[in-house]
């Protein structure tokens, strides 16, 4: 999903910018939307030396898009098709992350609570909450490889009490 968000919001930002197509923006602005989720691969490394059971380690909006829309800024000389991108990219990311039961805490670190989009709509995840969720993820992760990890959390072997 992540891929198809970062796509469109390349379309969305090009017709902004009034910009070609290229294959190098695209490719770029594609990274933004699956940036936030490189949190994964330190978690799959180190989970079971750290007993890690969530690999949202950067999933704090709040602080995550302003430092990396300035680190986009500075990194691509004030080029702002690609800090609008990166801020598009990366809101389409985390809320298809709010998807999850434990939400995103988009408030953090203001608030603890998480934020979840239900078919009810929003929908405040209390730390409590969050807690029985990493509780659960915490039950067999010893034994779980690193591909049974990734099955966890994505795709058709990704269990239904992962998802609102």
């Amino acid at each position: 999903m992540d891929i198809l968000f970062g796509c469109l919001v390349y379309l969305a930002s090009s017709l902004l910018f009034n910009r070609s197509p290229s294959a190098v923006d695209a490719g770029v602005v594609v990274f933004f939307a699956l940036a936030p989720d490189l949190d994964l691969i330190p978690f799959l490394l180190l989970r079971r030396r750290l007993k890690l059971v969530s690999h949202w380690f950067i999933h704090f909006p709040l602080i995550y898009i302003p430092i990396g829309a300035m680190l986009v800024w500075l990194a691509s000389r004030e080029e702002w098709f690609y800090v609008v991108s990166f801020i598009l990219a990366s809101l389409a990311h985390f809320l298809h992350d709010s998807k999850a039961v434990q939400g995103v805490q988009w408030l953090w670190p203001v608030s603890q609570a998480g934020w979840a989009i239900s078919e009810h709509g929003l929908v405040r995840v209390e730390p409590i909450e969050r807690k029985l969720v990493y509780d659960r993820l915490r039950q067999g992760a010893l034994e779980r490889n690193i591909l049974d990890e990734i099955r966890l959390r994505v795709g058709k072997h990704r269990p239904k009490w992962l998802d609102r």
